[in-house]
């Protein structure tokens, strides 16, 4: 799993990076082929689909980006860590993202929540 913090910040310049190529190619190297993500808003299946999303996110949120504000905990193959999605310096959302991945710590799956937990749930 030595490779999984380089895969992070794979994961994370995919998010902002608005070159489809290069989009596409961070995510070739940080995403299996057959990922499987999920969010309030989607359940997708393979890295096509995943990629369409982010297109399609990236169309209608112009000028967003996309931030990790936690450290990564990691044990075995799962992962957590916060992020924010932040427009013109104002916040947009809140989340964080539970992860499974491969043995070359790639994300084999994404599941994705809008906000943060609280006590009130």
């Amino acid at each position: 799993m030595a490779s999984a913090p380089q895969t992070f910040e794979l994961f994370l310049a995919g998010w902002n990076e608005w070159d489809a190529a290069k989009r596409c190619a961070l995510f070739e190297a940080a995403v299996v082929p057959d990922v499987e993500f999920t969010d309030p808003l989607h359940q997708l299946h393979g890295r096509e689909a995943f990629l369409d999303m982010v297109a399609d996110f990236q169309r209608t949120r112009p000028g967003a980006v996309t931030l990790r504000t936690s450290a990564i905990d990691l044990h075995h193959d799962c992962a957590r860590y916060h992020w924010a999605i932040m427009i013109d310096g104002a916040k947009l959302i809140d989340g964080f993202d539970v992860v499974r991945l491969d043995a070359e710590g790639r994300f084999r799956q994404i599941n994705g929540f809008f906000g943060l937990l609280t006590l009130n749930g």
